[in-house]
Formats: structure tokens, C-alpha cells, sequence
């Protein structure tokens, strides 16, 4: 296993831990990104932010939820392969 980045003595120093992304860069390697302290929490709160924006725009109709959704995709929030299933 080998591990880089940023490291803590104690959990406790973290305060709040939020898991950005994991992909597989080989076989039975996984690289994540993740935050702490701060940045985790203001992460937490644009991911709750975004749930509440989805939860809404699910209400939407056709035409104006492919535009929320456009603007998410320029944002780099959501992937160019969502689609809206109506």
C-alpha cells in the first residue's frame, strides 16, 4: 500500500473528512481525494446544497431541467452524460 498527501497525528485533528473521488489506477489499486477540516465541511455543505437543488429540479419540467442541468455541467458539477428521463 503506499500513501501520500497530507498527514495527521490524530483523527481528532481532522474535524470533519469528506471523500471527493476514488477511481481504480491499476489492478487492486484505488486512489481517493479527499478534504479535511474546513474544506470538508464547506464540501458537505455544497453536496447537501446540490441534493437540494436535484430534489427540486426533479419536480421540473423537460425544457427548464435540461437547463439546470447545462448549467451544472458548465459548472463541473454534474458529468455530460446525465440525462433527463421523462
Amino acid at each position: 500500500m503506499y500513501i501520500s498527501g497530507t498527514h495527521i497525528t490524530n483523527t481528532r485533528d481532522a474535524k470533519a473528512f469528506a471523500l471527493l473521488s476514488e477511481e481504480g489506477i491499476a489492478k487492486g489499486v484505488r486512489r481517493i481525494r479527499a478534504v479535511t477540516a474546513r474544506c470538508a465541511t464547506q464540501a458537505m455543505e455544497l453536496a447537501s446544497s446540490i441534493d437540494s437543488d436535484i430534489n427540486e429540479a426533479s419536480q421540473l419540467e423537460g425544457a427548464f431541467l435540461e437547463k439546470v442541468l447545462s448549467f451544472y455541467h458548465f459548472l463541473g458539477i454534474v458529468s455530460p452524460g446525465v440525462a433527463v428521463l421523462t
